[in-house]
């Protein structure tokens, strides 16, 4: 049939919708009523010539006004939704035409930063065409998705609406707020899981104003991204506490990750921190001395543009100014800000994907041949095309990738997921401070431990590897042996929770309030699955930081689930130990600590030590 077409542009569209039908797994099309046509795809409908990397599921809904497609990389996933608006008829058409690739790109990227937790990358774009109204488009969205996630007793068979489904296993999916997705619509999302008889509905959607963790309040993105930027300065050979450094931004104080690293600044290092240039959507602000902090802070509390920065708070500086984004040319001097302005870190925490290109990444050096910062920190994801990055590191420039630099965001929705799935939305508010307060102390610890593996292991390489290069082998290795783990313990499912080692490593992965107060309720409430994924990110996670990208290396692929299974035993049971030389009366008891800390001793001390703790005893 195929051949028989002559012209080679139907051909091809032909070929692509046989292609696609061939792969549904699901869709609604035959029920009588749904606010948008869903399809759950297989993921092999890609062609690997163009998409190299395959996911595992994908999602494409096309209703009124808009078109979604969510696209994740583990059976259990999470990652943001978000909605573009195109101003006009050509910027709708352009993003379309880009749609698919901006969610496969922001996807794997969150792949990459998921690797500390138990969910897989993914990401859900949805395209309004102008005119269009968003909350009706989302809704319709999350509607026509919700056709195809909730599963039907086969008792219901007769008067349910006609799904189609090739599929037969249930499928978790949360999601998390982007860009445009308002607070009522966060709200929203699970009360209408919940309606349509999702099961894991109070976990659907992230960052809940009320029983929930939201990113924006907490400044958990920044809170990661801060402690990147705190390594990044001292590799430098800049100690933030106590000498002076320099900063640009891009977004602006009203946004989420830009406004509270701002906040974060100035808690962390006053007038040390000096931002010399923030530039967002609706204007730009740059001041060689710094901009006053004062100034910036009343933008942050007040939710507002850099555009409203009070220009008499500007110093007297050569070249200090403020603009709104009102004219061509404030706004070309307003995209040029962040590649011309001088400053020994850069933080993009805002702006669309790809702003830095292999177009315009030379506009970072200078006319002297010097690039215009010493390093890069990654707030926004995929603000630089991979070339670019090549070109910048090339250029001696250090870049801290996103998935690395941003991925505290997408933890804290973990363990709100967590907090979902074992309480109510009352039990929740009842411990929310504390268990904010415990899950942003995680959060630094884990971008700390990713932060100095990554200077460690650029260290020994003698700059020969970058730091991206780097970020992406401490991902791939810790995704790898996940997947390892995640396939051996699901085959023992059943032995594997009943094991008291193991089910002490998923107390040790949730925040201490939960432990002190629900801990029955972690095991019991938890989804079987859920408890096998956290097990595979948790015990991966905690080998690699702790051992370096090097550990696994000479350890066969079949074998490395008996390694990390002996590793993980006996770093529970030298945990035991130091707890227990701690309260002893040995003498050098902090000596004998320290060395206990050291993995690599740790087989030759173990016997020893509980001999001569029985000995004291």
């Amino acid at each position: 049939m195929v051949r028989e077409v002559i012209d080679e542009v139907e051909r091809s569209i032909l070929t692509e919708s046989i292609n696609f039908l061939d792969h549904v797994l699901k869709t609604n099309y035959f029920m009588p009523t749904k606010t948008g046509l869903a399809f759950r795809v297989a993921p092999e409908v890609l062609n690997p010539k163009y998409y190299p990397n395959k996911p595992f599921g994908i999602y494409f809904i096309v209703g009124k006004n808009y078109r979604f497609f969510h696209v994740r990389w583990k059976d259990i996933a999470r990652g943001g939704l978000r909605v573009v608006m195109p101003r006009n008829g050509s910027d709708h058409d352009y993003a379309l035409a880009g749609i698919f690739d901006e969610v496969y790109g922001l996807s794997f990227a969150q792949q990459l930063k998921n690797k500390d937790i138990p969910e897989g990358g993914s990401k859900g774009v949805l395209v309004l065409k102008p005119g269009g109204h968003r909350h009706q488009a989302v809704r319709g969205a999350i509607n026509a998705m919700l056709d195809l996630l909730v599963a039907r007793d086969e008792s219901d068979d007769a008067g349910a609406p006609p799904l189609v489904s090739y599929y037969d296993k249930d499928e978790i999916i949360y999601l998390g707020p982007d860009e445009n997705i308002t607070n009522d619509l966060i709200e929203w999302i699970p009360l209408q899981a919940a309606r349509r008889g999702y099961r894991y509905a109070l976990a659907f959607m992230s960052s809940k104003p009320g029983a929930g963790i939201n990113h924006k309040e907490y400044g958990v993105t920044s809170e990661g991204l801060n402690v990147y930027l705190d390594n990044a300065l001292r590799y430098l050979g800049i100690n933030p506490r106590q000498q002076d450094f320099t900063v640009k931004i891009t977004g602006g104080p009203d946004g989420d990750v830009a406004g509270n690293e701002l906040k974060i600044l100035h808690r962390e290092y006053g007038a040390h921190a000096r931002v010399v240039a923030v530039a967002d959507g609706f204007g730009a602000a740059h001041d060689p001395s710094g901009l006053n902090w004062q100034e910036l802070l009343r933008l942050f509390h007040e939710g507002k543009s850099i555009a409203e920065f009070d220009p008499k708070a500007l110093s007297k500086a050569e070249g200090a100014f403020v603009i709104r984004a009102d004219t061509s040319e404030n706004i070309r001097t307003r995209n040029n800000l962040h590649f011309t302005t001088k400053a020994d870190v850069f933080i993009p925490a805002g702006g669309r994907p790809y702003t830095v290109n292999e177009k315009n990444w030379q506009q970072f050096i200078g006319p002297d041949g010097v690039p215009t910062c010493r390093a890069i920190v990654e707030g926004a994801n995929i603000f630089f095309t991979a070339e670019a990055r090549e070109h910048l590191q090339n250029a001696g420039i250090l870049d801290i990738k996103d998935s690395s630099a941003n991925k505290t965001g997408v933890i804290c929705s973990s363990y709100e997921i967590v907090a979902s799935l074992t309480l109510t939305a009352e039990e929740f508010m009842q411990i929310k401070e504390v268990y904010v307060s415990q899950v942003i102390e995680i959060l630094r610890k884990k971008a700390d431990q990713e932060a100095k593996l990554l200077f460690h292991e650029y260290t020994l390489s003698g700059g020969r590897k970058t730091l991206v290069e780097l970020s992406m082998a401490i991902s791939k290795q810790i995704n790898d042996v996940t997947d390892i783990l995640l396939e051996r313990l699901t085959e023992r499912q059943d032995e594997v929770l009943a094991d008291p080692m193991y089910q002490e490593m998923i107390y040790r992965h949730v925040p201490p309030v939960l432990v002190e107060k629900y801990k029955e309720r972690v095991l019991k409430r938890l989804p079987p699955a859920h408890q096998i994924a956290i097990l595979s990110a948790f015990i991966a996670s905690y080998i690699v930081y702790r051992e370096g990208l090097g550990w696994l290396d000479g350890i066969p692929a079949d074998g490395r689930f008996d390694a990390a299974r002996t590793y993980m035993g006996q770093d529970l049971q030298t945990g035991t130990l130091i707890a227990a030389v701690e309260k002893s009366s040995l003498p050098d008891k902090e000596k004998i600590v320290s060395i206990l800390k050291m993995s690599a001793t740790r087989n030759l001390t173990i016997l020893e030590l509980e001999k001569r703790l029985a000995d004291v005893k």
